[in-house]
């Protein structure tokens, strides 16, 4: 066979996807102090597929994903501190 017909064609691709809700809540707050809470979920997603051909033989893929996730939390808290006019 000439090498031309032997020829190795190879696409790849890789996708990804992201989703991140969130949400915020005010505990506590007064004059002096505050705290807040923040959380959510973030989402994962990746596939990844590749075709390669060669001419004469065919066409082979092979293609994979995977989804995952995690929770978040976070507390968080501020000191304010009031200003205290300095007499003079």
């Amino acid at each position: 066979m000439p090498a031309a017909s032997r020829a190795l064609d190879v696409k790849s691709s890789l996708k990804s996807f992201t989703l991140t809700p969130y949400f915020a809540y005010g505990m506590f707050g007064n004059e002096r102090a505050s705290a807040d809470a923040l959380g959510g979920l973030r989402y994962y997603h990746a596939g990844s597929q590749i075709d390669a051909e060669v001419r004469n033989f065919g066409k082979q893929t092979v293609a994979t994903s995977d989804n995952w996730g995690r929770q978040i939390l976070r507390i968080f808290s501020a000191a304010i501190r009031k200003a205290i006019p300095i007499a003079n």
